[in-house]
């Protein structure tokens, strides 16, 4: 039930959000897309996921309203629920870097902007790199927030980081528990992330068409997530910090196990897809964009199908 719940917030949560941010047909087409994707199956069971995604969108949700104690609470949370949720330092330093970049940094692009002449503003760093979110910045410090609230945010993962490893100490007397079952399995270590030649070798060890190790499922859904990220940085950078962080940091930490699951809760991927294939975009080129739309829609249907039939036939399933 409470599985169920949290989903079904997530899900209204990151409709709304899209649909403001953007419009209701590519709000309507990123959820549809995003409830049809192969490893969103692990929403309806008793796994991290759902907790995971609502917290997820939760912080998403803080940033992009600045309500800095709705992110606070997400991001301290996220570690405890998974432990690449430590990273989610990182779209915080983004998002602090937006809307209240250091003072040498607004010092450095003054300077280039006089001395390059106001024919340069368009092109500085920081309006490209941060565009809408330094106006809305503006609107925050006339509301009278705190200029240093968005980079006090990075505490939060580091103190939920520091709460598990507490926790663990409490329960099993091992702070790194945690880690130390990761190596029955063989597979997950932080090592892995900046072990590069291993992450590329062992996106070609294919074994299999969906399995523990050598998934090709896994390598396919991998492949979609690169594929988007063109649409994302039309879209809005910021998205490429979330994808990092949820689908390209898990596959590399796990080299490809697991991923089509872990995927799911990589919220941008939808966006983008939903953003290409909206009906609005099939007023440009109709037929090859519907054709895109339906024919990945129910490639996904078919690949969910599958995996609840194996999932509840005990196979594996992600």
């Amino acid at each position: 039930m409470l599985t169920n719940a949290l989903s079904l917030a997530a899900f209204c949560l990151f409709y709304s959000l899209v649909r403001e941010r953007w419009n209701g047909p590519v709000a309507k087409w990123a959820l549809v897309f995003l409830i049809a994707f192969p490893g969103s199956l692990f929403f309806l069971f008793l796994y991290s996921e759902s907790v995971f995604i609502f917290l997820v969108i939760g912080l998403w949700y803080g940033l992009e309203k600045r309500r800095y104690g709705v992110a606070a609470v997400s991001a301290a949370l996220l570690p405890m629920t998974r432990a690449v949720g430590a990273f989610a330092v990182l779209p915080i330093a983004w998002h602090a870097l937006s809307v209240a970049p250091p003072r040498w940094l607004r010092l450095h692009e003054r300077g280039r902007q006089v001395g390059a002449g106001a024919g340069s503003v368009k092109g500085s760093w920081l309006e490209l790199t941060v565009g809408r979110d330094s106006e809305k910045s503006r609107g925050t410090a006339a509301r009278g927030a705190a200029p240093s609230a968005p980079w006090l945010l990075l505490a939060a993962p580091l103190m939920g980081w520091g709460c598990y490893l507490a926790l663990m100490w409490h329960w099993t007397g091992n702070p790194l528990e945690g880690f130390d079952a990761q190596k029955h399995w063989r597979v997950h270590s932080v090592w892995n992330l900046v072990d590069v030649p291993k992450f590329v070798v062992g996106f070609f060890a294919v074994t299999q068409w969906h399995g523990f190790t050598g998934s090709v499922l896994d390598r396919c859904m991998f492949v979609l997530l690169i594929y988007t990220l063109p649409v994302l940085c039309r879209l809005d950078k910021s998205l490429l910090v979330w994808t990092y962080w949820l689908g390209i940091l898990p596959a590399m930490s796990g080299t490809f196990t697991s991923y089509t699951r872990f995927a799911c809760c990589a919220f941008p991927i939808f966006i983008a897809l939903g953003a290409f294939l909206s009906p609005e975009k099939a007023n440009r080129s109709s037929k090859i964009t519907t054709g895109l739309r339906w024919g990945l829609l129910l490639l996904f249907a078919v690949l969910h199908v599958l995996l609840v039939w194996r999932f509840v036939n005990f196979r594996w399933a992600g």
